[in-house]
């Protein structure tokens, strides 16, 4: 006669299993994303926590897209960066965008992967470039893509919170202060308290668009101080449960990206302002 404790526990791994499988292959009723409350042209438009309708930004309506061909609405909430990765560590949220890769992020948060362990920048939302601002006329430092040389003992770099490249910049020997935002950065910067300002180019283009006075005190230097590919990244707990889910979605991107109708959202954002 079978042994009933061999039976029992048999059954138990059965429906593990089977409950395990079904959460690999099912997908959620709602995905909710977070991302920053200060825009990021043309992928995220407008400012604090409203999302501008008809324009919340190329990769709102690319992540719309993806979702729609999935099933699955998705709901955003928009916050400040560093609080946004800590709602993703405590899963109050099942994806944040965009993030760049850092191996200390994978603690909690899942990326899209090669097959070698690495980040897949083929499923990557976009490229952006990270570029050094200075003091109109007054670049105390060299910067030729490799080494930053320092020509004055102030060494302090501006960024904004909880941004990635504070630890690109603490390996060059800068010192790093960070800052809420472009403004508040740029102000700092005419006054000197700052060597320079590392920021995302096409977020401090705009901001400079819009305030040319400040925008006659200020220029780029090149080359870029680094460039990367920026992702959706899904929280630790969210891709256990939907792992099958989690990956088409970013498979998805990738495929849209290559259609007509992400070419005609790129074009709409061509010619879009931050405002409606």
């Amino acid at each position: 006669m079978p042994n009933l404790n061999a039976i029992i526990i048999l059954m138990l791994y059965s429906i593990l299993h089977i409950a395990s499988a079904m959460a690999g292959n099912g997908k959620p009723q709602e995905l909710v994303f977070g991302y920053e409350d200060i825009e990021n042209p043309p992928h995220y438009l407008g400012t604090g926590q409203t999302i501008q309708q008809g324009t919340p930004g190329l990769v709102v309506e690319l992540l719309q897209h993806v979702g729609k061909r999935l099933g699955t609405p998705v709901k955003f909430e928009r916050m400040p960066w560093k609080r946004g990765l800590l709602n993703l560590q405590k899963n109050r949220l099942n994806g944040l965008f965009n993030a760049s890769y850092k191996k200390k992020r994978t603690t909690f948060a899942q990326y899209p992967l090669r097959y070698d362990g690495g980040p897949d920048a083929s499923r990557a939302l976009m490229v952006q470039r990270y570029m050094l601002y200075i003091k109109r006329g007054k670049q105390k430092f060299n910067w030729n893509g490799n080494v930053l040389d320092f020509h004055s003992p102030l060494k302090k770099v501006g960024i904004k919170t909880g941004y990635s490249i504070a630890t690109d910049l603490q390996k060059l020997g800068a010192t790093v202060e960070e800052a809420t935002n472009s403004e508040k950065n740029i102000s700092k910067l005419i006054v000197e308290r700052l060597i320079a300002y590392a920021d995302l180019e096409n977020m401090v283009d705009h901001y400079l668009a819009r305030n040319p006075e400040k925008a006659q005190q200020v220029e780029k230097v090149e080359p870029p101080l680094r460039t990367k590919p920026y992702y959706l990244i899904f929280s630790q707990e969210f891709y256990r449960r939907y792992p099958d889910f989690a990956e088409n979605f970013w498979d998805e991107i990738a495929r849209f990206k290559q259609t007509d109708e992400y070419r005609s959202l790129q074009e709409k954002y061509l010619t879009t302002g931050s405002t409606q």
